[in-house]
């Protein structure tokens, strides 16, 4: 069914067990984290735009592209210095991080969890993989929703897994590293291509390679990693613009959907040695 004022689809027992989250927090004033995770690509950003948003909407709160980081230290200081929030905080800036300084992330985003639990914030956790995460905060999740794909093209599905269940899968990885994902699912449905409706994709972008930059090391290192993301917009432009190709063609081909490709089609392309 569509929900919100925007009018996107939302699945219907996901929506019961948002609603059920949202009194939660609204009626009895606790705050609420939620685990978003599965393989790049596989619409995680997807589905969590749309729950972020519903939330919003059912709990009366503003939701913009002000209410999504990558950095945690940003993402600290914006929860800290509000109350009722929804707070999209998106991992995937980090995924060159040693483990060293992933394991000090954690130990931030525990403090958080801890220092913020009274300012009733609807915390949205977007990771790969939920077994990364340390116990003390899979046992501050209310659920895990992981995304997936039947045929590692096809985007959309999601399996949901309330807390009892993802304990139970967190122990099975620390004692057999079996991720469990088939095993302890309550509930399973499909979403759909939500971003654009929620947050614009290009500032979206913008923050996460922002993110990722800074999070290079040092200025030569960045300046590498932007030379590869600048050439690898050249290659998504020669794509999108392929001659005798329509954009259906090429995400048939490709397994993107057509949006993005359509979107690559107006990348500014920064000219530089290399491409």
């Amino acid at each position: 069914m569509l929900y919100t004022d925007k009018q996107f689809y939302i699945d219907e027992k996901l929506r019961e067990k948002l609603d059920l989250m949202v009194d939660r927090v609204v009626k009895h004033h606790f705050d609420n984290l939620m685990i978003i995770d599965g393989k790049e690509g596989y619409g995680k950003s997807n589905i969590a735009s749309a729950i972020s948003y519903y939330m919003a909407w059912k709990s009366e709160r503003e939701f913009s592209i002000k209410n999504v980081f990558f950095l945690i230290d940003d993402m600290i200081n914006f929860a800290i210095k509000t109350e009722k929030q929804v707070i999209w905080w998106d991992e995937a800036a980090l995924g060159g991080l040693a483990l060293e300084s992933y394991n000090k992330i954690q130990i931030k985003l525990l403090k958080l969890l801890y220092v913020a639990r009274k300012k009733q914030h609807f915390y949205i956790f977007v990771i790969p993989k939920y077994f990364k995460l340390r116990e003390a905060i899979i046992d501050r999740a209310i659920c895990l929703v992981h995304t997936y794909s039947r045929d590692e093209i096809t985007r959309g599905r999601f399996t949901y897994y309330k807390t009892a269940s993802l304990e139970r899968m967190y122990d099975l990885w620390k004692r057999k590293r079996d991720k469990g994902y088939k095993k302890y699912y309550n509930l399973r449905g499909t979403f759909s291509e939500t971003l654009p409706l929620i947050i614009n994709e290009r500032e979206y972008d913008k923050l996460k390679d922002k993110a990722i930059l800074s999070i290079g090391g040092d200025s030569e290192t960045s300046k590498e990693t932007q030379r590869l993301r600048n050439k690898l917009d050249y290659l998504k432009k020669i794509y999108a613009t392929l001659p005798n190709q329509t954009l259906k063609d090429l995400s048939k081909h490709s397994g993107i959907n057509v949006k993005s490709i359509s979107n690559w089609k107006n990348i500014e392309i920064i000219k530089e040695n290399g491409f």
